[in-house]
């Protein structure tokens, strides 16, 4: 655990490159609420995917091949906004 926390909450805003949040249905670790108010508060470009299924360490295994299909096509969106 950390011992302390860190504010990403009001960090988020001053970052403006594209973001791409990915955060699972069932996360034990952080809530999804949490990941969602992080998503609400960034700026755009912003993407967000909640993966059904996934707790806070296995959202790789369980979004399979889905992973490498969203990752790709965030990258290549990046790569078209240039």
């Amino acid at each position: 655990m950390l011992v302390h926390s860190y504010d990403s909450l009001s960090k988020i805003r001053w970052i403006l490159a594209p973001k791409l949040f990915l955060h699972g249905d069932r996360d034990e670790m952080i809530p999804l609420r949490f990941g969602q108010a992080l998503f609400a508060a960034a700026q755009e470009p912003k993407t967000l995917w909640i993966v059904e299924g996934p707790g806070h360490n296995d959202i790789v295994e369980k979004a399979g091949l889905r992973y490498r299909e969203r990752l790709g096509a965030f990258y290549e969106s990046v790569l078209r906004s240039k």
